[in-house]
């Protein structure tokens, strides 16, 4: 071991936090304070990568237009998402030598084996919000309009657990003399991994700078962009030589569906504009059209995300999304159209499995009826999980439909049991008559068919210590809690002079944090339980308050860490968080189906022959939908 080495090894231990579970899943790690003091014996010196087998050499050549990595909501534990970022900070905010960057990768192994991963544990998930086949909607959205506007475009997946070496076949894939841009989403990781253009694992942004450096081996002329609804999350004092955020060329900021063919326009135009932005949406959402094309490497049974409508027609008083209180009815998807891309999908993917990423999809019953009534006529087995308002299910009476039209999956924001805090927040009806009636569909409704899952908060305005122990004991209670699985955390307010909150918000902020004080809002000095956040870099982005009734953030992150423990407990779950919502049982044991299933999508990518360019689109009564010939074009140079 040289000295470098130690140095990681001791600088990563302060991140080798561990939640005891003793299931079988885990692998036993015996320190032998002598001979292997950072518990590493077994540990290879790199982790096996997704393309391990073909070789850079074997790869073929087939450039496209616009290369995009999407981001996911990876399955896997809040440690495993934060870890990556962490590391990186913890190691110096600076690019990796090779050797640092190996002991960086047992640690990486030793820490988060994807045997121990909601990956590894797919088999046994009894619960789960998105599984390991869910990928991130925008990119494959932003795609479809690349290729609505005569260009090629290839998006990049499931990158979690891809290594360097995996990254670097891509990029010697993909780019070539015709590549305009490389397209990076953070809308997922921008919070946890903010330095990195890839949330990976197995490539730490640490090393990320050879991204460049490859993209301009194959064409200098290349932009690089960083694009998501969150936005930039670091001060640009923060953003180093080192960091490879120095190596972007281009900002989008919000939804890029529209701005993506401006941005390209302005590239072939050689126009130089470093910075787009659409926080409100300016696509047409009624005559919105997707496809997915062969090079999108979809497999049967994936879950796909897909848009009936956009907005909310409610106005939470902690919520800041741009695109609340539209009026009911509006910015809904011609069912035509729905139709479309329901039967494609199913026909030409074997694809029937949904995230609706409807901000409320209940808001309209119409829209539910639609969909009910597309999966009758079709005959196809469509499932899906969306958000809905328990309050307004019950009021409209809205539970046959949501069954006959495929819900399997409900995901619902009760946020708090304590009925102060819930008028204060817009949310009035009685928690109390919310779980009541959860336990009815348990019991009539919906039964086995329908999973129940809902998001708590702590730190609203009228929480106390003694309403939210209360809340807590309520929530362990399962005769009271009838719900399948939950969410606790804490309440984050966003800081209206962050430059980054401004860009995600366009001005909009929410009522709580337009008027803090109206809600009983002061915002807390540094002390001893949160002094440590002058260390992080994002911390600029939120305030620290303090409630009417003493409650800190840091305090309600505490409250709601211990409340979940808790609550898994009671329920026989694995004691440990999933950043994207989702459960398992103690008994879980590893298997290779999931790990199996991300070997099996990078090896499709690899061997992509070439791109689809629509020769033409055709409009059908004014509406924009794709009816004109694909060509799939070999792009190979070899």
């Amino acid at each position: 071991m040289t000295p470098e080495e130690k140095n990681i090894y001791d600088k990563m231990e302060l991140l080798r936090v561990r939640v005891p579970w003793d299931g079988p899943g885990f692998k036993k790690r015996n320190v032998d304070p002598i001979n292997d003091p950072y518990g590493l014996a077994g540990i290879p010196i790199s982790p096996k990568g997704m393309l391990d087998d073909i070789s850079l050499q074997d790869i073929e050549h087939t450039p496209v237009d616009v290369l995009m990595f999407t981001s996911d909501i990876t399955p896997a534990w809040y440690g495993t998402v934060t870890y990556p970022g962490q590391s990186y900070q913890t190691l110096g905010s600076k690019q990796f030598t090779d050797r640092e960057n190996r002991a960086y990768l047992r640690c990486a192994q030793r820490d988060h084996p994807i045997e121990e991963s909601p990956v590894g544990l797919w088999d046994y998930s009894e619960h789960m919000v998105y599984d390991v086949t869910s990928k991130g909607f925008g990119g494959f959205k932003i795609a479809h309009e690349i290729r609505k506007a005569g260009y090629t475009c290839q998006v990049i997946a499931h990158s979690f657990y891809a290594t360097e070496e995996d990254f670097q076949k891509i990029f010697f894939k993909f780019v070539g003399e015709n590549t305009r841009a490389v397209c990076f989403s953070t809308v997922f990781t921008g919070g946890q991994n903010p330095h990195a253009l890839v949330h990976s694992l197995y490539f730490n942004a640490g090393r990320q700078k050879k991204i460049k450096q490859w993209i301009q081996e194959r064409n200098p002329d290349t932009k690089i962009i960083l694009g998501g609804a969150i936005g930039p999350a670091l001060k640009k004092e923060a953003i180093t030589s080192e960091s490879p955020l120095s190596d972007i060329d281009i900002i989008n900021n919000g939804y890029g569906d529209v701005t993506i063919t401006e941005i390209l326009e302005d590239i072939d135009n050689r126009k130089k504009v470093n910075f787009y932005t659409d926080v409100g949406s300016r696509l047409d959402i009624t005559n919105s059209t997707m496809q997915y094309t062969p090079e999108d490497c979809l497999q049967t049974n994936d879950m796909l995300s897909m848009e009936t409508a956009r907005g909310c027609i409610f106005e939470c008083s902690f919520c800041n999304f741009g695109l609340t209180g539209k009026e009911k009815g509006s910015y809904l998807r011609s069912q035509s159209l729905l139709e479309d891309e329901i039967k494609r999908n199913w026909y030409e993917h074997g694809v029937h499995r949904y995230w609706i990423a409807d901000d409320t999809f209940n808001d309209d019953t119409q829209k539910i009826v639609k969909i009910a009534k597309l999966k009758e006529k079709l005959d196809i087995p469509l499932e899906y999980t969306a958000f809905l308002r328990l309050d307004l299910q019950n009021r409209l009476k809205q539970e046959q439909v949501l069954i006959d039209s495929g819900l399997v999956f409900a995901h619902y924001g009760i946020e708090t049991l304590i009925p102060d805090s819930a008028v204060a927040i817009n949310k009035g009806w009685h928690p109390d008559e919310q779980m009541a009636y959860i336990a009815d569909l348990q019991d009539t409704a919906f039964g086995d068919q329908v999973t129940l899952f809902s998001m708590f908060m702590i730190g609203l305005p009228e929480d106390s210590r003694k309403e939210l122990r209360i809340m807590a004991d309520k929530i362990c209670d399962p005769e009271y809690n009838k719900l399948d699985c939950l969410d606790v955390n804490a309440y984050t307010m966003n800081n209206p002079d962050s430059a980054r909150v401004k860009q995600i918000t366009g001005g909009k902020e929410s009522p709580i944090v337009e008027d803090p004080e109206k809600f009983g809002y002061k915002f807390s000095r540094v002390d001893s339980q949160n002094a440590y956040l002058q260390k992080d870099e994002l911390a600029h982005n939120f305030r620290q308050y303090i409630n009417k009734h003493g409650i800190t953030h840091s305090i309600a992150l505490k409250f709601a860490a211990q409340t979940t423990q808790r609550y898994f407990e009671s329920k026989g779950f694995i004691g440990r968080q999933m950043m994207s919502g989702g459960y398992f049982n103690k008994e879980a044991v590893y298997t290779t189906t999931g790990e199996n299933y991300l070997r099996k999508y990078w090896n499709m990518v690899s061997q992509v022959p070439g791109h689809t360019r629509y020769d033409n689109v055709i409009y059908v009564d004014g509406v924009n939908t794709v009816h004109g010939t694909t060509a799939q074009t070999s792009n190979s140079t070899d």
